[in-house]
């Protein structure tokens, strides 16, 4: 999941034009955690539900914007 949650938060960075260094800025004010970006986008971590809301709000789109198949079963 969080390799899907990660893949999902770098297309819509992607989208939105912008690199890890400038969503780092947009979340933080500085690059300087730019590797945790990556980190998450690589699926490496898994980003808390607060942090995905301040991704989402960084990015101008919404939480489930960046959850692959919310609420979509794939057995039915």
């Amino acid at each position: 999941m969080k390799e899907a949650v990660g893949t999902k938060i770098k297309e819509m960075r992607e989208n939105a034009s912008l690199t890890q260094k400038e969503l780092a800025v947009r979340l933080w004010g500085t690059d300087k955690n730019q590797s945790y970006i990556s980190e998450i986008e690589a699926g490496k971590h898994s980003p808390s539900v607060n942090f995905l809301s301040e991704i989402a709000q960084a990015l101008n789109c919404q939480v489930a914007d960046l959850i692959p198949n919310l609420g979509m079963r794939e057995d039915v």
